[in-house]
């Protein structure tokens, strides 16, 4: 199966008016796009290295992980367990493993 993509410009912004160049993607380039489409919609398990492992969909963000796992927000305001269920269960998990080290003694 042969599938191509092809990118239009508008003619009158196109120096010299001239029909834009036709763009076709390799089937790597596709399967890759398809992949990281794919991933970006299907929640998977992420670890943060040190505080624990949390579901996630879309693009990472670690410091809404991170709250999560040490329960800094309330599990009905917290981005990771609104995202997925599965969530719920390790939210604050992480705070009770956090120690204060002082600076200066």
């Amino acid at each position: 199966m042969l599938v191509s993509l092809e990118f239009e410009f508008d003619p009158e912004r196109v120096p010299g008016g001239k029909r834009a160049p036709r763009v076709d993607l390799s089937r790597s380039v596709r399967e890759d796009t398809a992949r990281r489409s794919l991933e970006s919609v299907s929640p998977h398990l992420v670890e943060v290295r040190g505080w624990g492992e949390v579901w996630w969909t879309g693009d990472f963000d670690v410091a809404a992980a991170r709250g999560h796992l040490d329960g800094s927000l309330p599990a009905e305001r917290c981005m990771a367990c609104r995202m997925d269920a599965r969530n719920v269960a390790g939210h604050g998990s992480a705070s009770n493993s956090l120690v204060d080290v002082p600076l200066f003694d």
